[in-house]
This record gives structure tokens, C-alpha cells and sequence, in this order.
């Protein structure tokens, strides 16, 4: 490689390994974070269930993901962070619900949730949230500004419930405060990404997000969000491939992950029981996301779609197909945006640079050379794509 030249990508390294599909990342605690999630969820659905509102639920779900921010930092910087989120996420849900009464067209929630997109992957970047990326902030206001029979009182409602929930969250992990893990650090996990790839990112979410949500759209699909954020999932962190690598994990996961939602769905429950279930969803995901997204996609899978039958009531054959089909939209235009902006990730560099050093050339490499490396969280980084940030946890 020349001193001036770019990192080259080739289609060989930008394609993840089938053993990284199967391989798992280190533990570090999910569990703890699990249980957390899952006691901050079913608290406010037992409530609402009491209350008879189970319809309510999409704003407890979706605020109860407040809860696994932080979730490798010392205690009092975890709940700082889930306070910082806890806002972003009930402006987003209460901004939902103020499009679904406004019963705005189709295309200016694309247009409305590709904006959150960027903004709140920047945001994420810049105060370094643990996990990065716009994904939750995204499905905060896409769901609720398509839930289905918007009103005055809905914004109210959404308010109330999202704020209590998020008191309930914060609530659950003061208490958890007192427990330490070995795996907690005063490192920001993630690492600060350099300024213009945090505004680069931000950019190619917008496009990604804008792309995927319109050709949605277009095709007549019901839930561009799906789409758009199968688009911005994969564009986190610091390397080249290790986004594309977790654009497969998102492909191959939920297409895996759809079979067993239509088996799951094809049994006869109450709306009580259905929000259970998804709570224990919620929880498996969390187990597993930041060890093998793939993994973790099969239980994403079922509860995206399982959200939607308890807010939409759409038939199930419908959402199965779209699911996959807005999947497939979504991580095509990821990848686009991905090797679009490979160059400002991996920038060319002056030979002997300590950031980048130029390999020694070898005709015969070591093995420790051309091996391998471990995975991170479920998701490679190889030597090529090897920069400042590597490591980072992928986020969702």
C-alpha cells in the first residue's frame, strides 16, 4: 500500500464470515441488563393491564429500552446517561403521537423520522450513549406516529405513560445502583468517533433513512419505518467492516426471524398474554445483542412484529412479508451509504502514521499476521479495517 493510497475494501473482507453469525461475544453482564429491561417493561404493562389499557402499551415498550443505556458504565454514569435518553425518548414518543393526530401523509413521517435518524446518531456519537446509534429514537417516534386512531387525548395519554415509565426505568436502576459488575468501566464504551465521521454518519443516516422509507412507500408496504431502520441499524461504529458485517447479521437474522414469529403468532392469546410474551422478547434480545446481533435478530424479529399486531391489528401473513421485504430495502440502502463513506472512515494516511502504520511488507506472513482476530460483540473487525475506535459495542 502506498503512503497516499485508500484502504482498499474488498468484496472478500466486506462480506461477514458464516462463523461470525454463530459466534458469540463475551457475556459482560447482559444478563443484569436483561433484567432490567425486562422488570422496567412489565411493570407499566401489569399497570395498564390492570387499567384495561392495553393499548397504551407501545409507549411503555418503547420507553422501557431507556434502560439498557449505559449498560457498561459505573452506576452514577449509567443513570446520568438513561436520564439524558429518558428525555429524547418521551419528546420522541409525544412527538409521535402528535403526527398520528395530525394523520400526516405518508411521506412526510419518512421524511420527519430520517431527520430524528441523523440527529439522534450524531447526538449518540457526541455524548458517547452506550449503545450508539439512532435505532430506539427512531422507533419512538415512527410507531407512535403510526398508530392507528390518533386524537387530542393521545398525546396526553402518550406523555403520561412514556413519563411515567421512564420514572419506573430510572427507579429500577438506582436500585440496581449498589451491584457492580467486573465488566463496568470509566472508559466511554463506545469511544468518541473523530468529528467528521460523526458528521459524515449523520449524513448517510438521513440519506440511507430517506431512501429506504420512500422506496417503501412507493412499493405501497405499510411500515416504511421497518425499512428505514433496517437502514440506519448497521451504520455504527468506527470501521468500515464492521457495518457492513452487521448489515448481514441484520439481513440474516431477521429473515431467520421471521419464520418463528409466524409460528409464535399463529398460537391464540389474550392481549395480556401477547404483551408478556413481547416483554420476554425483549429481555432475550437484550441477552444476546451485544454478543451476536444475528442472534439477537431472532428475537427482535418476533417482537417488532408482535408490536405491531398490538398496536395495528394488521393480519399476520402481511406483516411476515413485509417484514422481510422492507428488511431487504432497508439493508441495501445501508450498504450503499456504508461504502459511500468508507473514505472518510478510513482516510489515506502518510506512510509510518501512528494512527494507520503501514504494514511491513512480507512475502511470507506470520500466522498471527493473517489470522483472524476475535470477535467483538459478535461482530469482526479484520486488520485491514483496523482503526481508531475499533471495538466499539455495535449497538443495536
Amino acid at each position: 500500500m502506498s503512503s497516499d493510497s485508500q484502504p482498499r475494501l474488498r468484496a472478500g473482507e466486506a462480506i461477514p464470515y458464516p462463523v461470525d453469525l454463530v459466534r458469540l461475544g463475551p457475556h459482560a453482564g447482559a444478563h443484569r441488563v436483561a433484567i432490567r429491561l425486562a422488570i422496567s417493561a412489565l411493570l407499566p404493562v401489569i399497570v395498564l393491564c390492570a387499567m384495561g389499557h392495553q393499548d397504551w402499551s407501545a409507549y411503555a415498550l418503547l420507553t422501557a429500552t431507556v434502560s439498557i443505556y449505559g449498560r457498561r458504565r459505573p452506576p452514577g454514569v449509567r443513570l446520568r446517561i438513561q436520564c439524558q435518553v429518558a428525555v429524547a425518548q418521551v419528546l420522541l414518543i409525544v412527538a409521535g403521537a402528535a403526527l398520528a393526530t395530525a394523520s400526516v401523509a405518508p411521506w412526510v413521517l419518512v421524511v420527519c423520522t430520517a431527520v430524528i435518524a441523523a440527529a439522534a446518531a450524531a447526538v449518540a456519537d457526541i455524548l458517547q450513549w452506550n449503545p450508539p446509534g439512532a435505532l430506539f429514537f427512531v422507533f419512538a417516534l415512527a410507531v407512535c406516529a403510526s398508530l392507528p386512531d390518533g386524537t387530542r387525548s393521545s398525546v396526553l395519554i402518550a406523555l403520561a405513560v412514556s413519563a411515567a415509565s421512564a420514572a419506573t426505568v430510572l427507579a429500577v436502576t438506582a436500585l440496581d445502583s449498589p451491584i457492580t459488575h467486573p465488566s463496568d468501566t470509566n472508559t466511554p464504551v463506545p469511544a468518541r468517533l473523530r468529528n467528521p465521521v460523526i458528521a459524515v454518519q449523520a449524513l448517510a443516516c438521513l440519506l440511507a433513512a430517506l431512501a429506504a422509507g420512500l422506496t417503501a412507500a412507493a412499493f405501497g408496504l405499510d411500515r416504511p419505518y421497518w425499512a428505514m431502520v433496517s437502514a440506519i441499524a448497521p451504520i455504527v461504529g468506527a470501521t468500515t467492516y464492521a457495518q457492513i458485517s452487521r448489515a448481514g447479521h441484520r439481513f440474516v437474522g431477521t429473515i431467520a426471524g421471521i419464520a418463528p414469529a409466524g409460528l409464535l403468532f399463529q398460537i391464540r392469546m389474550s392481549q395480556t398474554v401477547l404483551l408478556v410474551v413481547l416483554v420476554a422478547l425483549m429481555a432475550c434480545t437484550e441477552m444476546l445483542a451485544a454478543r451476536n446481533y444475528a442472534g439477537a435478530l431472532l428475537f427482535l424479529t418476533p417482537m417488532t412484529i408482535g408490536m405491531a399486531l398490538v398496536g395495528e391489528g394488521a393480519p399476520l401473513p402481511t406483516l411476515l412479508i413485509d417484514r422481510g421485504a422492507e428488511t431487504a430495502i432497508g439493508v441495501a440502502a445501508a450498504v450503499i451509504a456504508i461504502l459511500a463513506t468508507h473514505p472518510v472512515r478510513h482516510p489515506p494516511t502518510a506512510a509510518g502514521s501512528a494512527e494507520h502504520p503501514e504494514p511491513a511488507p512480507a512475502s511470507h506472513p506470520p500466522a498471527s499476521a493473517v489470522s483472524r482476530p476475535p470477535a467483538v460483540h459478535g461482530l469482526s473487525d479484520p486488520r485491514p479495517f483496523r482503526g481508531p475506535g475499533a471495538g466499539r459495542d455495535p449497538g443495536r
